[in-house]
């Protein structure tokens, strides 16, 4: 049977693309949207650059009424969003859907969306947490 990813793999990269060209929250969006049913909100113009807003969105303190709660890389499962740093960069402000336990859906401005090990040394290195829907937990 094919892997859900399999549909996304070789999407193009584009600012703010919400489909069939995607920035990294546009494509983990319409993934969580297709298969989780889960309706994230738009943040229109929200760009792919915009890594503060990301940042916020994503990651930040575990609150009560946050729909985002930290998960352990080793306990990371389908679903789940991998929140990294740019590449090349500190700053948080890129993130991945985990198709697994060990592997991570992204696209970036370069990059088509690929399906690739979080051990991969373009990913690795650039982890920041896991984070996992409350609605998915």
């Amino acid at each position: 049977m094919p892997h859900w990813a399999n549909a996304y793999q070789g999407a193009r990269f584009k600012d703010v693309g919400r489909g069939p060209d995607f920035d990294c929250y546009g494509l983990a969006r319409d993934v969580w949207n297709k298969l989780c049913g889960l309706d994230l909100p738009e943040y229109g113009d929200l760009s792919a650059y915009d890594v503060a807003r990301i940042a916020a969105l994503m990651g930040g303190d575990a609150q009560a009424d946050m729909p985002w709660i930290e998960v352990p890389l080793p306990k990371a499962r389908e679903f789940d969003a991998l929140i990294m740093r740019r590449h090349g960069s500190r700053v948080t402000g890129h993130m991945g859907v985990m198709t697994g336990p060990k592997h991570v859906l992204h696209i970036e401005k370069g990059i088509d969306a690929v399906v690739v090990p979080v051990s991969h040394f373009t990913i690795q290195p650039r982890i920041v947490a896991v984070r996992r829907h409350r609605s998915l937990a």
